[in-house]
């Protein structure tokens, strides 16, 4: 289903229904965890009850197909994750997504010292 938002645009709507033939899931409890799991939200909108946006349901898919390219062609998995998706607004957000999610994983690396030198230095580092 489409709707129009601010009367510009219009806008793909997937129900539960639809997303449970989609996943192959025969449980509409299973679709809801699936979307928890992805933190897609369902919707009410209108007379239309427990939508997700169509955008939404594709970026989610993409994203793992993009981490899963990522982690076997670091250096180029952009351009293989282009074989999968034409769409120039669902690469963006699922490289945005990535790319992020990658920034705050380094951000927090856990580094060990390995020799007593290291450890007197972190030591004096943190008393600062």
């Amino acid at each position: 289903m489409e709707i129009m938002v601010n009367g510009t645009s219009n806008v793909q709507l997937l129900s539960l229904k639809d997303l449970s033939r989609l996943l192959s899931y025969s449980q509409i409890d299973s679709v809801r965890r699936w979307l928890n799991s992805k933190q897609i939200k369902i919707h009410h909108i209108g007379n239309r009850k427990n939508v997700v946006f169509k955008i939404d349901y594709e970026v989610a898919l993409m994203i793992e197909k993009g981490i899963e390219l990522r982690n076997k062609y670091p250096s180029n998995w952009k351009e293989l994750l282009w074989f999968y998706t034409t769409d120039d607004k669902i690469m963006e957000l699922v490289c945005l997504y990535i790319d992020e999610k990658t920034l705050t994983n380094r951000r927090f690396k856990t580094i060990k010292p390995k020799t007593k030198k290291e450890k007197e230095l972190i030591k004096d580092l943190m008393n600062d």
